[in-house]
């Protein structure tokens, strides 16, 4: 599979992740409601191929398998529902939820129970480890981080635990509503409850001693250290991975993201603001090297698009930074410039499908 192939393969699986991920908490709230755990089971096949299988698929006729796959497990579930429960529904459940008048809020209980379904669907088919290991990953919004997921996770035979932030904001108990109220600005509104969802199951599942790969931006040398600190006064192994992609590339990434999404459901379409991109871009060099002098990590290790990895601390001298940027804004390479055009031939095909 050459490059154009991978990147085209990893945009359709975040896709789908983002669009089965807001599904399947959709599910979750509505078998909870119906009282009944006749669809349990289910739900954690359903899960599985959210949170491991989408990361192994190898090809677009895999992940169109899949897709399928997770089509017809919603289906049985909502079949299941209608036979059991007493007018659960959609429809009823969202609702009830837009006629909460203050729809921003959540319960401690709320955040309890999203928590509790988040921890036993992630630890479904996977293993504790007697040397846990966790990787942490960092990289502007659209450099490709879903990149590693799949790489590590083919590594492990999918026995990594990928804990998401942007995955969660699906298991505020007001997600629908606040999506119907506030449009694209609605992640202003999850954004809180998805950071707190996100500290919370790292703490969990590392007491526990699973495998960890933690998406993180990098925006902050301070969020990844502190993650670190915690892992290894826990007996974990950190590594640090950045994907280093060029900005004008990955700004492209987040435009085809956010087309791909408003094609199929528009409410499920979540925009990446330029400045915030931009901003973490700024950060990446200096940040890194934080990262490196801490000393935390057991090797800080960087890769580009294309999988090549171009720095690990264990065998580099040159300060981590000097990579970055020459990565990040030097010269041009010919992968970079035939996935750059192309991502503007797809930008062009995606906006001709909008209403």
């Amino acid at each position: 599979m050459n490059v154009v192939e991978q990147y085209n393969l990893t945009l359709k699986i975040e896709v789908l992740k983002e669009q089965s991920a807001e599904t399947l908490a959709r599910l979750c709230k509505l078998v909870d409601r119906s009282g009944t755990s006749d669809c349990i089971e289910v739900i954690k096949a359903y899960s599985h191929i959210v949170n491991t299988e989408l990361y192994l698929a190898t090809s677009i006729n895999e992940l169109e398998a899949l897709k399928s796959d997770m089509a017809e497990l919603e289906s049985n579930i909502k079949e299941s529902l209608a036979q059991i429960s007493h007018g659960v529904s959609d429809e009823k459940c969202f609702k009830e939820n837009s006629d909460v008048l203050d729809i921003e809020a959540y319960s401690s209980d709320d955040f309890d129970k999203a928590l509790e379904r988040t921890i036993d669907l992630l630890m479904f088919n996977k293993n504790i480890s007697s040397a846990p290991h966790a990787v942490i990953l960092g990289g502007q919004s659209g450099a490709g981080k879903t990149t590693i997921h799949r790489v590590k996770m083919v590594e492990s035979k999918g026995d990594y635990i990928v804990i998401d932030g942007d995955t969660y904001r699906a298991q505020h108990p007001h997600f629908r509503a606040l999506q119907e109220k506030y449009g694209v600005d609605s992640v202003e509104y999850t954004k809180m409850f998805a950071g707190k969802m996100v500290e919370a199951v790292i703490e969990k599942l590392s007491s526990l001693k699973y495998n960890l790969i933690i998406e993180g931006t990098l925006r902050s040398a301070a969020v990844p250290i502190n993650t670190a600190t915690l892992l290894k006064s826990k007996g974990y192994t950190v590594d640090f991975c950045l994907i280093a992609t060029k900005p004008e590339l990955s700004y492209l990434t987040t435009q085809l993201r956010y087309l791909e999404m408003l094609v199929v459901n528009p409410l499920q379409a979540r925009a990446t603001p330029k400045e915030h991109h931009d901003g973490i871009v700024k950060s990446l060099i200096s940040n890194s090297n934080e990262l490196e002098q801490s000393g935390l990590f057991e090797s800080i290790q960087v890769y580009k698009r294309n999988l090549v990895q171009v720095y690990n601390s264990k065998q580099c001298t040159k300060p981590v930074g000097t990579i970055v940027e020459n990565v990040l804004f030097g010269i041009w390479t010919q992968d970079e410039t035939d996935l750059f055009n192309v991502g503007k031939a797809q930008e062009l095909e995606l906006r001709a499908k909008l209403p």
